[in-house]
């Protein structure tokens, strides 16, 4: 940690101490000047209030499910309950002081925390909005109101992390905007997020932790000060959060598109962000369209992207506000007063993906696509700052569809805290598509979010005609004198060859490539040639010996699934290749 870091984090402590022995006051005048006034149903909303009015059937029974798991029957539910473990998380203590990075008695911090962003709120405010019907909005109100009465300010759980705290005003924003809440809750609100803003100005997240939550944070300050003008603080607010974003989209946007963080997901997020604060005002646009330019471009023709990276599934907007517009990431709901949707309702989201050799040379990735296969191989870095808190152990890691169809995948995330080993062993080497040497991982993991040893790769080549790319790095190089080298090119015909190769001495290295296969796709040998399911065929040509492992994957947070992997095993030294031949079968 530097200097400046340092002296950082003791200011932040130094407040952290003040703010808990004398809490600030919130005496709020005016809530929100302008709610929408009530709308009506028209056509361009036909098809989306019957999922708006699922998730509003679901609250009002108390029915609410995050990564399949269920919460106990009750609305408003309970904001501090971890549903898997049955604990509930501290509600009465200075948020600070709420260990939930080290304590695992209580469950996965995520899961209460997914509860409180109150982004199902959304599309019930909607629901209300187009149709004018009371229940919805009585519903509306009636959680909001449980909400601030349960969570006051800088207590329990829901007052830990800034993300958390700028999410959540997002949600209440939107709400506010299409449901009036009426005079005495509007002014609740307007505390509530007067306390919001306090503490994101207050403790923003700086140096090796300005990620994406610095985005959040930013969006969040924004929208509070755009929509509650007459606050104190509003306009220190509005300029922290606009100069926040826009020195964050340029910072987190590589020049080519890519997410410094390394992690698709969290690119998907941010650009989500972004763009609402782009709505509210702020110049965030400028690698917009490079962005774009890159997750269209590893997404294949059926709308499969490679899980490249952490994926906590987070999202600014609820999945069933616009559940038509699942592509859209440049799409903006209301946060301020919106004229006309229709025209964006009925954008086009097709995904045209781009034949041939793409390169991105500041993220690290090369996509290509020809005939039936679309291949993704990662050259990239880590990940973003010091900590690289949500990329993965995958320097040369491949992803592979076939027919749009995933055929090589990734292993996924599965959780955050309190995973211990489980966390570990879907950020390692092993879980992805490349090589280890030793069993090691090519970064050394030293904490759920933190390395101690980072492996740098290096582009050697890549040319489009005929096709090849060729990497490596150095992950092995200090601790097993060995560096791992990967070239792929054009076999012809929608088929490609990997060639491995070690270099370095104190050879031979013991090692084993691996790849992770989709469910569903059965894999055999028939003596001379691996058959991937019905469409890939593998001609191995080398030193190692292949076989059929048992293998899990997470396909979506919290949850675990069994597949296999292929893996090939033994010993390489300098002069020795690897060779992997993949064919589509014709």
């Amino acid at each position: 940690m530097s200097v400046p870091e340092m002296a950082f984090r003791l200011l932040d402590t130094v407040r952290l101490i003040q703010d808990k022995r004398q809490p600030p006051r919130f005496d709020v005048a005016a809530g929100f000047e302008h709610p929408f006034s009530w709308g009506k149903a028209s056509g361009a909303w036909d098809e989306l209030i019957p999922k708006w009015r699922e998730v509003y059937d679901d609250a009002r029974a108390g029915r609410f499910a995050w990564f399949d798991i269920a919460w106990p029957v009750a609305s408003p539910p309970d904001w501090h309950l971890d549903p898997a473990s049955g604990q509930s998380w501290p509600a009465d203590v200075f948020a600070a002081d709420i260990g939930y990075r080290h304590d695992s008695s209580h469950g996965d911090v995520k899961l209460v925390w997914e509860l409180n962003r109150l982004q199902y709120l959304q599309p019930i405010a909607m629901l209300a909005f187009v149709t004018g019907e009371a229940g919805p909005a009585d519903l509306v109100r009636d959680h909001v109101a449980d909400w601030i009465a349960r969570n006051p300010p800088f207590l329990g759980i829901n007052w830990a992390s800034g993300i958390e705290l700028a999410l959540r005003a997002v949600s209440l924003i939107f709400a506010a905007r299409l449901v009036d809440l009426g005079e005495s809750l509007n002014l609740e609100l307007a505390k509530s997020l007067a306390a919001h803003g306090y503490w994101l100005a207050r403790y923003p997240s700086r140096y090796s932790s300005a990620n994406n939550h610095a985005i959040a944070e930013g969006l969040g300050l924004l929208a509070i000060g755009s929509a509650l003008p007459a606050l104190p603080d509003a306009a220190d607010w509005v300029r922290q959060g606009r100069t926040t974003l826009e020195l964050q989209s340029v910072r987190q946007i590589l020049p080519d598109g890519v997410g410094a963080e390394q992690a698709v997901a969290y690119q998907r997020f941010t650009m989500a962000m972004l763009a609402a604060g782009g709505s509210l005002g702020a110049a965030t646009g400028s690698r917009f369209s490079h962005a774009h330019d890159f997750l269209t471009a590893i997404t294949d023709a059926g709308g499969n992207m490679p899980r490249i990276g952490d994926d906590d599934e987070g999202q600014v907007w609820s999945p069933s506000l616009f559940p038509s517009l699942p592509r859209r990431w440049e799409f903006i709901p209301p946060l301020a007063p919106w004229p006309e949707m229709d025209s964006r309702l009925r954008g086009n989201d097709e995904i045209i993906v781009p034949d041939g050799l793409n390169h991105f040379p500041d993220g690290g990735y090369t996509v290509v696509r020809e005939g039936p296969i679309h291949l993704t191989f990662d050259h990239g870095p880590l990940g973003y700052l010091s900590i690289a808190a949500h990329g993965h152990a995958d320097a040369l890691s491949i992803w592979l569809s076939i027919d749009s169809e995933p055929v090589l995948i990734d292993a996924g995330t599965y959780r955050y805290h309190g995973a211990g080993s489980i966390r570990d062993a879907f950020r390692g080497t092993a879980a992805h598509n490349t090589m280890t040497v030793n069993g090691a991982d090519q970064s050394e993991i030293a904490g759920p979010f933190n390395w101690s040893h980072k492996a740098n790769a290096k582009l050697i080549s890549v040319s489009t005609s005929p096709w090849s790319v060729e990497a490596e790095h150095d992950g092995y190089r200090k601790r097993f004198g060995c560096t791992h080298r990967r070239r792929i090119e054009t076999a012809g015909n929608g088929s490609f060859a990997l060639i491995d190769a070690l270099s370095g001495t104190g050879s031979p290295w013991p090692v084993r490539a691996g790849f992770l296969v989709a469910p569903g796709h059965e894999i055999r040998y028939d003596g001379r040639v691996w058959h991937i399911g019905a469409k890939l065929r593998l001609e191995y040509n080398g030193p190692l010996k292949g076989e059929i492992l048992a293998a899990e994957y997470s396909p979506s947070m919290g949850q675990i699934l069994a597949t296999h992997r292929l893996a090939f095993s033994g010993s390489m030294g300098p002069s020795d290749l690897s060779r992997f031949t993949f064919r589509v079968a014709g």
